[in-house]
């Protein structure tokens, strides 16, 4: 298990990686139109930040600012 870690907040799913994402990971999320790619990557950051006060960077190559 790596020591600095993100948790994702999602129901058994830090257990199945490891505890969560390891901090300063770089990570892709993918998947079809529609998928909840963006609500799932909100809600890490969200819930990091309300937890450590720490920010983050959410960054999309697909949507326009407008859509964000």
């Amino acid at each position: 298990m790596c020591a600095d870690v993100i948790k994702t907040y999602v129901k058994g799913l830090d257990e199945r990686i490891d505890a969560g994402i390891p901090s300063g990971s770089i990570v892709l999320i993918c998947g079809t139109p529609g998928s909840l790619k963006t609500t799932f990557s909100y809600n890490i950051l969200l819930n990091h930040s309300l937890q450590t006060k720490e920010r983050g960077l959410y960054i999309s190559l697909e949507q326009h600012r407008d859509s964000i």
